[in-house]
């Protein structure tokens, strides 16, 4: 008869194997020490102890200090990454606290997350319990990786697992793999380069300088050099650590009896102590302080909070309606930024205050880089010693300027005048959009495409295309495609539009020649008569993106069109402090770009069914274009 085994019950009784296990390694561990303790007196511990010079227990505590500090960068690193808005010098004092405490009396991950949530009132226990873990799984993979490294750079220890070598040279190939990537398969954003290699850096330091503490607490009769005890030291400490007893008690010192033979057991026994004194329990007592008396006057944790400036500066802004780009305070000013694998992005055309964008990039882990900046912002970083590549052409056009008679526009009146025979008719839409027909034509557009592009692009959802000025091009009551602005309007403090951007551009298959012309001709009528001064239709790839494209064979057809209109360029640029940063972000928003977020939600309301609309409002609507204005050659 099959029995049916509770998975609460399975659990409770996996929760409580735990523990016997750690106590069976224990005590495994002290019947392997026995003889050795056995050997050891109290007078042998206070002349072994005797035998420390003053200057190597001085060093030894300057070490261990200097190890703590090292500690606490864990947590400076993991706030950062997780964008928690802890102060560094709270988060740094919280991890060393964290980690004095639980690697004394063990069961880390409770007595750490207890540890940090007094340091760290303004956070949530569950924020806390976040945060110990991640510092917790990151330092024992940078352990395996600095193990390995100082293996192979120093020579693997007699006894040690030979599959520990290229374990941890795997674990460095694939960290930094996974955080160039940013798979999708991930449930979270994998931590940057720059995160990853503090992490390294904080952990080769600190246990560097437990090495060393170790090592000036060795009698001199040892005559063990520092690179031969490091790799040793390293392996026993993992040990230690991955038996789960407190402080490593057992595993830590049977691992270095067996690796460092030529110790005789006394001596080594007796400098165990000596280390456990310096390195464990006076850093314990020291974070009990700290946690008894709190620790005052390091400032509270501020979460950084979105914010949208009003009106928005320029028309493109309206990328934030997407998701995947914020409003976010920078000095005086907001940027509308988005995160990237290795980079904090600034997307926009000003880029004069470098010095604080970095700071705040900094703040967070990441590169920081200016996109699609004008020519002003990228001289201004320049001149602050930044890197900088044209990336792209803003085509632009001056509104009351534009006259379709134009000589370099002839290629434009001859699509014109094909939509006019055509009988395509163009007319702004209604408030209530004819969300399913316009849908169906994105959806048709996007999949002979590739499907849609996102983050500094644009891509169609009903609440995004409800921001902005649409119109609508038709045939006998039939859509044929459609075209939508960003614009700087601001509704509550009933400003006069400055400027639009074209962003979305979707035309069904099939629809007459000079269909996309039309659209945006009748849109340049609507923004003459309503008073706007500039007229953007987005940006093209030139520089170094246009002779990439080139070199692939990749053909741009919107750009084509775009020339048809003959608008000036402006050239925008790609900006960061250094080449190396410039590559991770030009790599990084590409990625971005062809790797899209899911968009915002539809509301049902803004919908309306194709009968209704047909029927009733395509009568009602403005029309901007019944027949090209201009016809003559």
């Amino acid at each position: 008869m099959r029995r049916y085994r509770s998975p609460a019950i399975i659990a409770a009784a996996q929760k409580g194997l735990r523990p016997c296990v750690t106590l069976g390694v224990l005590i495994g561990c002290l019947i392997v020490l026995q003889p050795g303790l056995a050997a050891v007196t109290p007078e042998d511990i206070t002349q072994a102890f005797s035998r420390v010079s003053p200057v190597a227990w001085m060093g030894a505590l300057l070490a261990t200090a200097l190890s703590f500090a090292a500690l606490g960068a864990y947590d400076v690193l993991i706030h950062r990454w997780l964008a928690t808005g802890v102060p560094t010098r709270r988060a740094a004092l919280s991890g060393a606290a964290a980690i004095g405490v639980s690697q004394t009396i063990g069961f880390g991950l409770f007595s750490g997350t207890v540890a940090r949530a007094r340091l760290l009132p303004n956070m949530t226990l569950l924020g806390v319990g976040r945060i110990t873990l991640v510092v917790a799984s990151r330092f024992v993979v940078a352990l395996a990786v600095t193990l390995s490294l100082a293996a192979v750079v120093l020579g693997a220890p007699r006894g040690m697992p030979t599959f520990l070598i290229p374990l941890g040279l795997g674990l460095v190939a694939l960290g930094v793999g996974l955080s160039l990537a940013q798979p999708r398969w991930l449930p979270f954003r994998m931590p940057s380069l720059l995160i990853c290699g503090g992490v390294l850096l904080a952990t080769t330091l600190d246990t560097g300088l437990a090495t060393l503490a170790f090592w000036l607490l060795l009698p001199d009769s040892a005559a063990i050099s520092f690179a031969v005890l490091l790799p040793a030291f390293l392996l026993a400490l993992g040990a230690g650590i991955m038996s789960g007893t407190p402080a490593g008690l057992g595993p830590f010192e049977v691992s270095l009896l067996a690796l460092l033979p030529t110790l005789p057991d006394p001596e080594l026994l007796c400098t165990i102590i000596a280390f456990r004194m310096v390195y464990f329990a006076l850093p314990a007592m020291v974070a009990g302080f700290v946690l008894i008396f709190g620790a005052h006057g390091l400032g509270k944790a501020t979460t950084p909070t979105p914010t949208r400036p009003a009106p928005p500066k320029w028309a493109e802004a309206g990328l934030a309606h997407q998701g995947e780009l914020h409003w976010t305070n920078c000095g005086d000013r907001s940027l509308l930024t988005g995160v990237t694998g290795q980079c904090l992005v600034a997307v926009g055309p000003d880029a004069d205050n470098p010095g604080a964008f970095a700071s705040l990039a900094r703040s967070r882990g990441l590169i920081p880089a200016f996109y699609k900046c004008n020519a002003r912002g990228a001289a201004a970083a320049r001149r602050q010693g930044w890197r900088g590549v044209r990336i792209a052409d803003e085509m632009v056009l001056d509104v009351a300027d534009y006259d379709t008679s134009e000589p370099a526009r002839r290629r434009l009146r001859r699509k014109l005048r094909a939509a006019a025979r055509s009988g395509v008719c163009v007319k702004e839409a209604p408030h209530v959009l004819p969300m399913d027909n316009m849908a169906r034509i994105a959806k048709a557009w996007s999949d002979a495409r590739g499907g849609e592009k996102g983050f500094s692009m644009g891509r169609f959802a009903p609440d995004y295309v409800a921001h902005q000025r649409v119109f609508l091009a038709y045939r006998d009551g039939a859509l044929l495609g459609f075209v939508t602005f960003h614009t700087t309007a601001n509704t509550a403090a009933k400003t006069v539009d400055t400027e639009w951007t074209l962003d979305l551009v979707r035309v069904a298959d099939g629809a007459p020649d000079g269909t996309m012309f039309a659209l945006v001709d009748a849109a340049l009528g609507a923004a003459a008569k309503a008073g706007v001064a500039r007229l953007s239709l987005a940006a093209v790839p030139s520089g170094l993106a246009a002779a990439l494209a080139a070199r692939l064979g990749v053909k741009s057809g919107l750009a084509q069109f775009k020339r048809a209109f003959a608008p000036r360029s402006d050239p925008l640029y790609l900006v960061a402090p250094h080449w190396f940063g410039l590559i991770l972000a030009a790599v990084d928003i590409t990625r971005r770009i062809h790797r899209t977020c899911p968009m915002p939600r539809a509301k049902p309301a803004s919908n309306l069914a194709k009968e209704d609309y047909d029927e009733f409002e395509f009568a009602k609507m403005p029309a901007f274009t019944q027949k090209p204005r201009v016809l003559s050659p």
